[in-house]
């Protein structure tokens, strides 16, 4: 069932601090009870790379970003929300309705996060993607933008997710990969694929 999600925007302006560094700060409530929601995981992705954060014991997160981008945020299947990030810190908050929030892992369906659907709406957005638990080089910069200039080629960034830990990914990501492979092989000429896994081998180590 849909939850309507209320996102408040408050821009800080800091015209004497031009160089200073700017964040998405935020706060996460429950739309029934107006508690805070502490320890909450939140997933906010910039272009190909995917950052993990939780809320503290009052509902507030912070987190460091760069002028003039754009970031997407997720909260399972609660929130998924675009921030676009200019010159000036930016303030949200979160209202929904939590009940039942502690899921467990082992049982939460993936597939919420990572489906056809999903992957449609990153394409008609642009943003073109293909998760894999393959790479394990997210701490080496260098190595990730090999692996980023040879993709680009092709059309797509990879999301690294690291080892698969809990039952279900596995076929979420084959579900989400399988939309975006169809798109992928309709923009490149046969047998991109393999030319490029064959230049990763090559370069990306």
């Amino acid at each position: 069932m849909k939850q309507t999600i209320f996102v408040m925007f408050f821009l800080i302006l800091n015209s004497n601090l031009s160089f200073s560094q700017i964040y998405i700060l935020g706060n996460i409530s429950d739309s029934t009870t107006k508690e805070a929601v502490p320890f909450e995981l939140l997933h906010i992705r910039k272009n190909f790379k995917t950052h993990s954060i939780t809320t503290d014991i009052d509902g507030n997160f912070k987190f460091k970003v760069r002028r003039n981008s754009k970031y997407r945020i997720k909260i399972w299947n609660k929130i998924d929300t675009i921030v676009h990030v200019e010159d000036s810190t930016v303030n949200l908050r979160f209202e929904e309705d939590w009940t039942n929030r502690f899921i467990d892992p082992l049982t939460f369906n993936w597939l919420d996060i990572y489906n056809a659907q999903v992957a449609k709406k990153d394409i008609e957005e642009g943003n073109i993607y293909l998760l894999t638990t393959e790479f394990h080089i997210r701490s080496s910069k260098r190595a990730f933008k090999r692996l980023q200039r040879i993709t680009k080629i092709y059309g797509f960034q990879y999301i690294c997710l690291g080892d698969i830990k809990y039952s279900g990914e596995a076929e979420a990501i084959k579900e989400y990969n399988a939309v975006v492979m169809e798109y992928l092989d309709k923009k490149n000429k046969e047998g991109w694929y393999e030319k490029m896994r064959l230049k990763i081998r090559e370069k990306v180590k």
